[in-house]
C-alpha cells in the first residue's frame, strides 16, 4: 500500500475527530485496490494514475462539502465573490490544529513504516468502523425535534434519530409533509370601522433564534416593545432565496425545497392574502438583490407582484461579499416611512428584506480585513445600536409597537 497508508490513516483520524464522514465499504474497496502489488514500474504508474483521482473523489465524497453538482451550479455565484472574501473563506477551511496533527502523523508514519506493516492496521481500522455502532467519530448525531405528532396535536414530539435507519427517517419526513399540506391561514378583511394599521414584515436574512440565544440577545429590550413575539417555530430554510420564498408562501404549510420552485397556489401567498384583506402591498430591500437572482426568486416564487421601492438614496453602510452596496437599515426604513405618510392607503403591508448580517459584509470606512462586526444594545431604550468600530458613530435603530 505504501504512501496510501498515510491517506487512509489521515482520513481515519479526521473521521475520529468529526471533521469528515467515512464510507467503510467504499474505503475498504479502495484500500484493497491500493494494496494490490504491481509487478513492474509500468503497472505501478498505471495504478497510481487511476488511484489518485479515485482517492480525491472518495475524499470529497466523505467530506461534509456539498455535492459536486451543487458546487458546479453555483460556480457563477462563486465567481462574483471578491478576492478578499475568497481568501477569508479559504482561511476558515484551514485548521492549524488539524495540520499539526497530520504533521505529527507523518513523522510517526516515517518512523513506524520501517518496523511495522501499516497497511494491516489500516484494514483493521476500517473493519472496526464497520462493526462499531457509530464508528468512533466524536461527532454524534443529536436528537431532533420534528413536527411529526398526530394531526391535531399542537406540540411536536422529539425523535431520537441516532439509531434510526434512513428508511424510517424518510417515513417520518413524509408524515411531516403530509401534515403540513393541511395547514392554511386566511386573512379576513378588516372591518370598515376598524382602526387602520400597517403590517411590516422585517425579514432579517441569516438570523435565527438560535443565533440570538448563542450571543445572549434573545431577550433584548427591543423585543419588549413588540405586542406579539413568536418563538416556537421552524423554517427549514437552507439559505436566503428559499428562506424568502418560504416566508412569502407562509399562508400554507411547509413543502420540500424543490417544490418551492414550482408555481405557488394563490391562497399560499402572504402578500396576496393581505392585499385581499385590504392592505396595499409594498416591497423594500437594503440591497440590490442581484446575487443568486434573489430579486427574481422573491418576485416570481414569492408572489411579490409590486415594484421594488428605490433604496439608492439611503445611507451606504456596507459592501457585500460580491462588492454590491448594502444600505443602512435605519436610513432605508426611515426614508420609506417618510414616503408612507404621504400614501392615501389606509392600510399598508410591507415586505422588507435586509442582508446586513450576511457573512462577508464589510463595514464602510472601518478598514477591517475580514467581515467581522460588533453589535450592542441600548440597555433601556428598546433600540438596537450597531457599532462598526470604536472610532465611528453608532447607528441607532428603534422599533415602535
Amino acid at each position: 500500500m505504501g504512501l496510501w497508508s498515510v491517506y487512509f490513516i489521515a482520513k481515519l483520524l479526521l473521521y475520529a475527530g468529526g471533521y469528515i464522514d467515512f464510507s467503510p465499504w467504499l474505503n475498504l474497496a479502495f484500500a484493497a485496490f491500493t494494496a494490490l502489488p504491481p509487478k513492474n514500474g509500468r503497472q505501478r504508474f498505471a495504478k497510481n494514475l487511476l488511484a489518485v483521482p479515485l482517492g480525491i473523489i472518495l475524499l470529497y465524497h466523505d467530506s461534509w462539502l456539498p455535492p459536486i453538482t451543487r458546487v458546479l451550479s453555483q460556480a457563477q455565484n462563486l465567481h462574483s465573490f471578491t478576492l478578499s472574501y475568497l481568501i477569508e473563506l479559504l482561511g476558515r477551511f484551514i485548521s492549524w490544529k488539524v495540520l499539526a496533527e497530520l504533521a505529527v502523523m507523518l513523522v510517526v508514519y516515517a518512523l513506524a513504516r520501517r518496523k511495522l506493516r501499516l497497511s494491516t492496521f489500516v484494514f483493521i481500522a476500517i473493519v472496526l468502523v464497520m462493526v462499531l455502532p457509530h464508528g468512533w467519530s466524536s461527532q454524534q448525531p443529536g436528537v431532533g425535534a420534528l413536527a411529526l405528532a398526530d394531526i391535531g396535536s399542537p406540540q411536536p414530539r422529539e425523535v431520537d434519530a441516532r439509531n434510526m435507519r434512513p428508511e424510517a427517517l424518510d417515513t417520518l419526513l413524509a408524515q411531516f409533509y403530509a401534515k403540513e399540506k393541511l395547514r392554511q391561514v386566511r386573512f379576513p378583511p378588516a372591518a370598515q370601522d376598524a382602526a387602520p394599521y400597517d403590517i411590516l414584515l422585517l425579514h432579517v436574512c441569516s438570523l435565527s433564534w438560535d443565533d440570538l440565544q448563542a450571543v445572549k440577545r434573545d431577550h433584548d429590550p427591543l423585543f419588549s416593545r413588540f405586542d406579539i413575539v413568536l418563538y416556537n417555530f421552524n423554517s427549514g430554510a437552507s439559505y436566503s432565496g428559499p428562506a424568502a420564498i418560504r416566508l412569502l408562501r407562509g399562508n400554507c404549510g411547509q413543502t420540500e425545497q424543490k417544490q418551492l420552485y414550482d408555481a405557488a397556489s394563490p391562497e399560499c401567498l402572504v402578500l396576496d392574502g393581505l392585499q385581499n384583506a385590504g392592505f396595499e402591498p409594498h416591497w423594500l430591500m437594503n440591497h440590490d438583490g442581484q446575487f443568486g437572482n434573489f430579486f427574481g426568486e422573491v418576485r416570481d416564487r414569492g408572489g411579490v407582484a409590486v415594484a421594488l421601492e428605490n433604496n439608492s438614496g439611503a445611507l451606504l453602510a456596507q459592501q457585500a461579499f460580491d462588492g454590491s452596496p448594502i444600505y443602512s437599515d435605519y436610513s432605508t426604513l426611515s426614508r420609506w416611512w417618510a414616503k408612507r405618510e404621504q400614501y392615501t392607503a389606509a392600510r399598508v403591508a410591507l415586505y422588507y428584506n435586509t442582508v446586513t448580517l450576511h457573512d462577508g459584509n464589510r463595514v464602510i470606512g472601518t478598514g477591517h480585513t475580514d467581515s467581522s462586526t460588533k453589535w450592542s444594545a441600548a440597555p433601556s431604550s428598546g433600540c438596537a445600536i450597531y457599532t462598526p468600530s470604536r472610532n465611528q458613530p453608532a447607528e441607532r435603530s428603534c422599533a415602535t409597537s
